[in-house]
């Protein structure tokens, strides 16, 4: 007689269970494969690890799931999963394609790493895994094929470890920490920014002319402002109108001087900048 303890359904849920496999009395792999929406198409799969597993029903949720950063699935490997079976307290995969993936339980403070790269054998159809030391902030503390899991906060862990070791409680230990850090060597940094003080003027006009009368120290902001430009166009003529009235003061003194005047005023009127040149004024029109 079989009895209901639990079930997944709801959605994605309707290709879990399509493989179960057990490593120990309280330890399971389960093949969940992922479909689209309408059920058409089947687009990956995955294996779901349990520990600890009660008599009755599954945890909330596994341990690990398969792939995963520590155990990616080898190039050689298809996504979509056929099929898994126990090899004592290890655990064979088939995929579409045939090829199988081979999952060595390993001891405590190991992990069964399925990256290609540590695998000293030629890439086949058929891949065995490798046994990896858990990197320091992590740590295993049991038999099987799972792989290491992250020292939690408050926590640190060297290469290898089987257990967490407690940090000081004066020190900064993070989620998956390798070592203690002192609080004194830490800076606080905030990242709150101020919002920008609005300006003495809200009119747009005002606005404008501050903008515009005001030179700020960068070349750029110089180059574009009117003022310098204003100031450019300045400078020639200031510097015309100073020898025309010099000239002016200087000819007067000779007795052809008038004639020279004279001319000089009808060539400024032919080039349409000066209307009439006077020792006491001097108008400009364009």
């Amino acid at each position: 007689i079989l009895t209901l303890s639990s079930q997944i359904d709801n959605g994605n849920s309707v290709g879990f269970g399509k493989g179960v496999a057990w490593l120990a009395s309280d330890q399971a792999a389960i093949l969940a494969n992922r479909y689209t929406s309408t059920f058409s198409l089947w687009l990956s799969s995955q294996i779901w690890l349990y520990t600890q597993l009660p008599t009755i029903g599954l945890t909330s949720a596994p341990t690990a799931i398969i792939p995963n950063n520590q155990q990616p699935l080898p190039s050689t490997i298809n996504n979509q999963l056929l099929n898994i079976r126990p090899i004592s307290n290890s655990l064979a995969v088939l995929d579409v394609t045939g090829t199988t993936l081979l999952i060595v339980s390993t001891e405590p403070g190991f992990y069964a790493s399925t990256d290609t790269r540590f695998s000293a054998e030629s890439v086949s159809t058929h891949t065995i895994s490798t046994k990896q030391a858990c990197l320091a902030g992590t740590m295993k503390n049991n038999i099987g094929i799972y792989p290491c899991a992250l020292c939690p906060s408050g926590s640190r862990s060297s290469r290898g470890s089987i257990n967490c070791t407690r940090c000081n409680s004066s020190t900064f230990c993070p989620l998956g920490a390798v070592a203690e850090v002192a609080q004194r060597e830490l800076e606080t940094v905030s990242q709150a920014y101020a919002y920008p003080t609005s300006p003495d003027v809200t009119s747009f006009e005002d606005i404008l002319l501050v903008n515009v009368f005001q030179l700020r120290r960068i070349s750029r902001c110089i180059v574009l402002s009117p003022v310098f430009w204003t100031l450019i166009a300045l400078v020639p003529l200031v510097f015309v109108g100073s020898i025309i009235v010099v000239l002016q003061i200087a000819l007067r003194k000779k007795p052809s001087g008038s004639d020279y005047i004279v001319t000089v005023q009808s060539i400024i009127k032919g080039t349409d900048i000066l209307v009439s040149v006077n020792i006491f004024s001097l108008k400009i029109i364009r």
